[in-house]
């Protein structure tokens, strides 16, 4: 069977104003306490952090939830075997 690895997805949006802040994945669930998430805002640089409590909404700066959360799949990408050279055609 073929090794894969168990990613969390979710969006999140802010409490306040609705905005869609960006999004969170991680390796554990999004809730767990202490597991670190990546955090991709929609106007600036990803980063990690270790709550969700640490991220602002970049508009009003009001707090954030995760939105539809989700777990996925990642498979690593597949390399084909190299051609073999064959014997040659006798004519």
């Amino acid at each position: 069977m073929t090794e894969y690895e168990t990613v969390y997805f979710a969006e999140v949006h802010c409490y306040w104003c609705g905005h869609d802040c960006g999004t969170v994945n991680s390796r554990s669930p999004i809730s767990a306490p202490g597991s670190p998430i990546a955090y991709h805002p929609q106007d600036s640089q990803p980063r990690v952090v270790r709550s969700l409590g640490e991220i602002r909404c970049g508009r009003c700066q009001g707090p954030v939830f995760a939105d539809n959360p989700d777990k996925r799949r990642v498979y690593p990408t597949f390399v084909f075997r190299q051609r073999r050279p064959r014997r040659p055609r006798v004519a």
